[in-house]
């Protein structure tokens, strides 16, 4: 699986389309925490809000999908 850059988050509305695959940065875990596990979701069953808790997002990065080619 691949991914884009690691973007900073301080909270707010969903960045990213909501059908796009993102893994996250929590609060309460390190960033090499975090590229260790490869648990991924849709954006929209994420809560973007703060609401200063461990589960609070501080960084996304958005699952770069593969390209289909029919032949």
């Amino acid at each position: 699986m691949k991914f884009g850059e690691w973007k900073i988050w301080n909270g707010g509305e969903c960045p990213v389309d909501k059908d796009t695959k993102v893994h996250l940065q929590l609060r309460g875990e390190t960033r090499d925490r975090a590229e260790k596990h490869t648990f991924t979701l849709p954006s929209e069953e994420a809560r973007w809000s703060h609401v200063g808790e461990l589960g609070d997002i501080i960084a996304y990065r958005e699952v770069i999908e593969p390209r289909v080619i029919e032949i």
